[in-house]
């Protein structure tokens, strides 16, 4: 079982904030599976972007990070976010 599935357990059995939480972590995930599919590390992340590698793996790890700190990694890995209109029920 990866760390992921073992924050999604763990969230699912607290549930108080699930929702946030999870959607941090999420975003934290996709963008550690591209890293590391990529065989970037952290560090050499870090060097391109400007940001300290301890800012990396907060937000790999669902931490609280700014717009900015994501939208600059996203940039380091050449990535970009598509935001799509969602139907609510």
């Amino acid at each position: 079982m990866s760390s992921f599935d073992k924050f999604v357990e763990k969230m699912k059995a607290e549930k108080e904030g699930f929702k946030e939480l999870y959607e941090q972590r999420k975003v934290g995930h996709i963008i550690e599976t591209y890293r590391l599919s990529q065989k970037i590390t952290q560090e050499v992340l870090a060097e391109k972007t400007g940001l300290k590698q301890s800012a990396i793996s907060r937000l790999e790890k669902g931490g609280n990070s700014t717009w900015k700190t994501i939208r600059t990694v996203l940039d380091g890995l050449g990535l970009d976010i598509e935001i799509n209109e969602r139907k609510i029920v």
